[in-house]
C-alpha cells in the first residue's frame, strides 16, 4: 500500500505542474482539439513517467559498486533504538481510505446516470439512443451513447439543437476522456489540479461542441440564447457530457473571438523539459528518501511470504520462502534472552516481520553478539 501512496504523490507532485503550465500557455487559445489532445496526452504523461523513470534508470544504472560486506557495514553503522516514524503509515491509511471514498463517490454517481436512463423513454436512432427523462432537475446530458433530455422542460424548438450538441459530443467520444480525468481524480482525489484538469478538459469538449455547431451552419444567436437558457439548470456529475458544463460567459466570449494565432501551439513543446526536470526534482535524495518512507509502509498483515520467528531452545531463527526455497537465519542466545528485530534502521516489534514480504528482502543478519537480528528491505 505504501508503493501506491508514493506514486499517488509522485503523480501529485506532475499533475500540478503540468496544469500550471497548461493553464498559463494554452488555456485561452480557441484550438479547441489541440487542446484536447494535449490534455489527454498529460494525463498518460503523468501517469507513466514515474515507471518509465524507474525502468530507465534500472536499466542504464551501473550496479552498485559496494560489496555486500561493506552494504551490512553501512547498515550495522546507522542502526537507530528509536522506532520507525509513524507518518508514512498514516499518511498511506488516509491515502487508501480517501481512495476508497472517490471510488464509492464515482459508482454513485454512474448508478444515478444509469437509474435515469432506466426509468426514462427510449427512443433508438441512428448511433445513438435518445432518452426522455421525467427528472426536471437535470440538464441535457450525453453519456457513452445515450442522450438524455427533460421532456417537459424542453420546449420543441430547443431540442433538436440539444440532440445536435450533444450527438457531437457523442461522435467525439467525449466520455472516454472524462472516464480517463474521473480515474486521475480518484488516484489524485486529494490534489486540487486533478479537479481543476477535469474542468479544462469539460471546457475544451464544450468549446470543441460549440466550435461544430457552428461551422455546421446553425444560427450563432439561436444557439447562444439555448446554452442561456440550460445555464439554470442543475450541473450533471462530471463524468456525463451536460450542455450547462464549461464557463456560458468564455464560451460565448470564444464563440465572437478571432482564432488563436497558430504559433502559439509551439507552447506545447515546452511540457517535455518541464516534466523531465520535475521528474528529476521528484529523485532528488531529499524528497526521494522522503518518499522512500512511504513506499515501505505496509497497512495490512500478510499471509504469504511473510518473514517468520521462531524459537528451537537456544536457537532464533528468522526464515521465509522465496522462489520455492526456505532461506533461513540463526543465532544461538544464551537461554531467556530474546533477540532485537532492526528494520531498515529503525528498531521494530516481532509483528512487524509479517509485514514484510520475502521478495522484498535485500538481506537479514544474526548478530549474536548483540543479540540482534537486522533486516534490510527495498
Amino acid at each position: 500500500m505504501g508503493a501506491i501512496t508514493q506514486y499517488a504523490l509522485q503523480v501529485a507532485l506532475l499533475l500540478c505542474v503540468v496544469y500550471l503550465l497548461y493553464k498559463w500557455t494554452l488555456a485561452s487559445c480557441t484550438f479547441s482539439r489541440f487542446n484536447r489532445v494535449v490534455l489527454l496526452c498529460m494525463y498518460v504523461i503523468v501517469l507513466i513517467a514515474i515507471p518509465a523513470y524507474t525502468l530507465y534508470s534500472s536499466a542504464y544504472t551501473e550496479p552498485d559498486a559496494e560489496s555486500p560486506e561493506l552494504q551490512i557495514k553501512e547498515e550495522v553503522t546507522a542502526l537507530s533504538d528509536r522506532p520507525a516514524p509513524m507518518w508514512p503509515k498514516i499518511v498511506s491509511i488516509i491515502y487508501m481510505a480517501g481512495a476508497i471514498v472517490a471510488i464509492v463517490v464515482t459508482s454513485h454517481s454512474i448508478l444515478h446516470i444509469m437509474q435515469i436512463i432506466r426509468h426514462g423513454v427510449k427512443e433508438k436512432r441512428d448511433k445513438f439512443t435518445l432518452v426522455f427523462s421525467d427528472n426536471k432537475k437535470i440538464s441535457p446530458f450525453s453519456w457513452g451513447k445515450y442522450i438524455v433530455v427533460p421532456y417537459e422542460e424542453t420546449p420543441n424548438d430547443d431540442l433538436d439543437m440539444i440532440i445536435a450538441h450533444e450527438r457531437v459530443h457523442i461522435n467525439l467520444c467525449h466520455w472516454i476522456d472524462l472516464a480517463i480525468g474521473q480515474a486521475i481524480i480518484i488516484i489524485n482525489w486529494f490534489n486540487p489540479a486533478a479537479y481543476l484538469m477535469m474542468r479544462e478538459l469539460q471546457n475544451v469538449h464544450e468549446f470543441e461542441v460549440d466550435n461544430f455547431m457552428i461551422k455546421s451552419g446553425i444560427d450563432r444567436r439561436q444557439y447562444q440564447m439555448l446554452l442561456i437558457r440550460n445555464a439554470s439548470g442543475s450541473l450533471f456529475p462530471s463524468i456525463a457530457d451536460s450542455l450547462c458544463h464549461g464557463q456560458l460567459k468564455t464560451r460565448i466570449k470564444l464563440m465572437m473571438s478571432p482564432r488563436s494565432n497558430p504559433l502559439r501551439k509551439v507552447l506545447a513543446s515546452l511540457f517535455v523539459p518541464i516534466v523531465a526536470m520535475t521528474i528529476f526534482g521528484i529523485n532528488t535524495p531529499v524528497l526521494a528518501s522522503q518518499l522512500s518512507e512511504i513506499a515501505g509502509t505496509y497497512i495490512f498483515t500478510s499471509d504469504y511470504n511473510q518473514l517468520i520467528y521462531e524459537v528451537y531452545g537456544v536457537n532464533h531463527l528468522v526464515y521465509y520462502t522465496r522462489d520455492g526455497q526456505l532461506v533461513s537465519i540463526s543465532m544461538d542466545l544464551p537461554e531467556g534472552e530474546t533477540p532485537k528485530f532492526y528494520i531498515n534502521k529503525h528498531l521494530a516489534s516481532q509483528s512487524e516481520l509479517s509485514h514484510i514480504k520475502s521478495d522484498d528482502v535485500l538481506f537479514i543478519m544474526g548478530d549474536s553478539n548483540n543479540h540482534r537480528f537486522i533486516i534490510k528491505t527495498k
